[in-house]
This record gives structure tokens, C-alpha cells and sequence, in this order.
């Protein structure tokens, strides 16, 4: 398996790694690993279908808080 040589690392970073493969139980080395894996994977999200989809959401949802809705719980209070 291959292996690399971090240089410079900040004291307070290596630190901090250490603190976090403490709390989850792991090697400084396998912290090092899963931050960079979880780093790596992350998936960018398409905006537009994003947004769209939020809109989709919005417009479908009858009970919306408007005013008139705040008024009420505002002046009867939750059930």
C-alpha cells in the first residue's frame, strides 16, 4: 500500500488530529485516512436541481407560515 510523508504540519493541527483519533478510537495514521477519504468523496451538487427542487418543495406545501397563521399561533398557542 503506498504511503506518503506529510512535511511542515502545524503543531495544533497535528494536535487536533490526534485529539479526534482519540475520541473516535483510532490510529493517528486511520484519522488521517478517513478525513482524507471523507475529504475526496465529497460529491458536488448540481444547483439548478437543487433550487428546483426546493421550489418543487415550496409550492407544494399548503400549510406555509404566513401571517395570518402566525397571528393565530401567536395569539391561541400550540395545541
Amino acid at each position: 500500500m503506498p504511503t506518503i510523508t506529510l512535511k511542515n504540519l502545524p503543531s495544533a493541527l497535528h494536535g487536533a488530529l490526534k485529539a479526534r483519533a482519540a475520541r473516535h478510537g483510532r490510529s493517528l495514521n486511520r484519522e488521517v485516512v478517513t478525513c482524507l477519504e471523507a475529504a475526496i468523496s465529497v460529491s458536488r451538487i448540481q444547483v439548478d436541481e437543487a433550487l428546483a427542487s426546493i421550489d418543487r418543495v415550496r409550492t407544494a406545501d399548503e400549510s406555509r407560515l404566513d401571517e395570518k397563521l402566525l397571528q393565530k399561533a401567536l395569539t391561541e398557542g400550540r395545541p
